[in-house]
């Protein structure tokens, strides 16, 4: 939209000025970030899984240097994870002492490490602060979990799955899961739950002491990042509240004016038809 009279007063030559400049520098804005998002985006896409892990460079990822989670890519059959464990080989200090050095790690690194430890240790740590740590992508195997050995032929086999039948139907097992990672959590991402029911550990009998050792936590290994890694940052409305203010101004400036170069051309005019400025005023 435009006119082709240009204007002629100073009042109207400030609102169309602030108005072009607001304009030019919104269209700039939203190009150079545009321009920018797009450039992240081609460049380091965001890590939402394991596989993208295994594509990029940029951020490197580890596991315990001693444990089931090493031995698992060590031995696993499957290209990806062989590929993966490759890169551990070839970057040994990407493998930590424990699960606790593993996320301090990702939580001091500037977004550009992290931890594949199990999936269980990795909810629970997403829950304690400082907050700033998720799990991301699915788990890298499923339908496993932990076990009790026993000696072949032994009675003992039976009386442990057995007992934590007993355990997942009297609800104990869950009822653990949401006491120490739902109801303790520290980020609040997890609310309360209204109906957690409490198991009395006197009706467990003796079945508790041989359970406790088989209780089936899920044992997956999944991938701990720290949050907002290789995202582009979106251009947000506190980036441009200036221009917003540099507007308002320029228009209340131009309302001002305006109004004392009415009044002014008012006084010019009265002074010319010789009567006075309120006639002029109501006959404008």
């Amino acid at each position: 939209m435009f006119c082709l009279l240009p204007h002629r007063s100073l009042p109207g030559r400030i609102v169309g000025g602030a108005w072009w400049f607001f304009t030019l520098i919104i269209i700039s804005s939203y190009t150079a970030n545009l321009a920018a998002y797009l450039t992240v985006e081609r460049m380091t896409s965001p890590i939402e899984s394991y596989e993208d892990l295994a594509r990029q460079t940029k951020v490197k990822y580890g596991v315990i240097k001693l444990g089931s989670s090493k031995e698992f890519f060590e031995k696993s059959n499957m290209k990806i994870f062989q590929k993966m464990w490759k890169f551990m080989e070839s970057n040994p200090d990407v493998l930590v002492d424990s699960v606790s050095d593993g996320v301090n790690r990702v939580r001091q690194s500037n977004r550009d490490y992290a931890f594949l430890l199990e999936s269980t240790m990795n909810e629970y740590f997403n829950q304690r602060q400082p907050c700033n740590t998720v799990k991301v992508g699915p788990n890298l195997e499923s339908g496993k979990g932990y076990g009790v050995a026993t000696p072949p032929g032994s009675d003992l086999r039976d009386q442990i799955n057995l007992a934590v039948l007993q355990l997942k139907e009297m609800d104990w097992i869950a009822s653990l899961y949401r006491f120490w990672w739902e109801e303790r959590g520290e980020c609040g991402k997890m609310s309360k739950s209204k109906d957690v029911s409490y198991i009395n550990f006197e009706d467990l009998e003796v079945i508790l002491p041989v359970a406790i050792y088989g209780m089936p936590n899920p044992y997956v290994t999944s991938v701990i990042i720290c949050q907002g890694s290789l995202t582009a940052n979106s251009l947000g409305l506190d980036n441009v509240y200036g221009l917003f203010y540099l507007l308002a101004g320029a228009l209340v400036t131009g309302i001002v004016l305006s109004v004392f170069e009415f009044i002014y051309r008012c006084a010019v005019d009265a002074k010319r038809a010789k009567v006075t400025a309120y006639n002029i005023f109501f006959l404008r």
